[in-house]
């Protein structure tokens, strides 16, 4: 009787193949985690941005006691964009690059904050918007509907009281 023997280098081979499916499958895993911690990482950096933008605006519009005529006076010197077509409560807007720094070039920014100030007998009142730039934004939103936008980042509303 012949026995068949069976190759040796076969299996081999076959365990081979199966290790190095493995190590892809392995090292798919890991780029998409090593990707996904990228992105929350940027998120986080921009959320962070907003979030001490949004704070640098509550403190002035406290220190100036909810003078927003000087208000305007502090950010005027940067170009800043004054009395927008958005809505008439919004008197100030502040555009940003993707790095966070200031500018008045619509085409480079990336990120905005849009301040709106009212006013009753008793209180001032300033609302703060950080949101992702949308050249959208200045046309077809009101302040109302910020609150809903997609793009929103950072919103917080300060109230001073206003001396009789």
């Amino acid at each position: 009787m012949k026995t068949k023997q069976s190759s040796k280098s076969s299996l081999f081979l076959i365990e081979l193949i199966i290790a190095i499916f493995f190590f892809i499958i392995a090292a798919t895993i890991c780029i998409q985690l090593f990707v996904k911690s990228h992105t929350i990482s940027k998120e986080t950096i921009s959320i962070n941005h907003a979030v001490l933008w949004t704070q640098n605006l509550a403190e002035i519009f406290s220190n100036q006691n909810g003078d927003y005529q000087l208000i305007k006076e502090i950010y005027a010197e940067n170009d800043c964009i004054t009395n927008t077509a958005l809505d008439s409560d919004i008197h100030l807007l502040l555009l940003f690059d993707a790095d966070w720094h200031l500018t008045n070039d619509v085409t480079v920014a990336s990120y905005c904050a849009l301040s709106a100030y009212s006013q009753d007998d008793t209180f001032r009142y300033q609302d703060i918007y950080i949101m992702h730039y949308d050249t959208n934004i200045l046309s077809a939103t009101t302040v109302n509907t910020l609150n809903d936008s997609e793009t929103l980042i950072s919103h917080q509303r300060i109230q001073q009281f206003a001396p009789a």
